[in-house]
């Protein structure tokens, strides 16, 4: 499961590159077109759409290997629910309370591992291979850009209340004139 952001829709392309079947979610028909182009197979409009029941509808019941979950607050219960037996959940962020409480019992039930990934910790030598392929992955044209709006130093505060309203599907980039 991928939240459309830029590191969702990077997330989407690594996957694929990787031979990885990619089921995501988004909010909406918009969203859902965007991860499309990122290259996911199945794209759940969340709101619209039990993300328990279609996930193990699309998997025959088994669940998904691995979870990367931008979310886990929001999302820890049905990451439970859709973890294959054995499978890994790797969370990102927790943006909503970024201390929810571990359902264990859940965890231990699916004999699921479950790993944070924070950028600023990640070992140099990680950090600079993972730097490394995702260079020569855009270098052979095979990842492109997530979508983003350019401002002016001058327009910074528009910038900010434009990523808070969340009116843009992308990063904001301020740029100097």
């Amino acid at each position: 499961m991928v939240a459309l952001g830029a590191v969702g829709y990077a997330a989407i392309q690594l996957a694929k590159e990787a031979g990885a079947t990619v089921i995501t979610t988004a909010s909406s028909t918009e969203k859902a077109q965007i991860a499309k182009a990122a290259g996911a197979d199945h794209v759940i409009l969340y709101k619209e759409t039990t993300i328990t029941k279609k996930v193990l509808e699309l998997t025959d019941g088994a669940g998904v290997p691995l979870i990367l979950e931008m979310s886990l607050s929001d999302n820890m219960e049905t990451d439970f629910e859709i973890i294959e037996n054995g499978g890994r959940i790797i969370t990102i962020g927790s943006p909503n309370d970024n201390t929810p409480p571990l359902l264990w019992r859940q965890l231990n039930q699916k004999n699921a591992a479950l790993l944070g990934l924070l950028l600023f910790t990640v070992p140099k030598e990680a950090y600079i291979a993972a730097g490394q392929q995702i260079s020569k992955l855009f270098h052979e044209q095979k990842l492109q850009t997530h979508n983003h709006q350019v401002f002016t130093l001058e327009d910074a505060v528009m910038a900010h209340q434009a990523v808070e309203a969340k009116e843009i599907n992308g990063r904001a980039i301020l740029i100097h004139k």
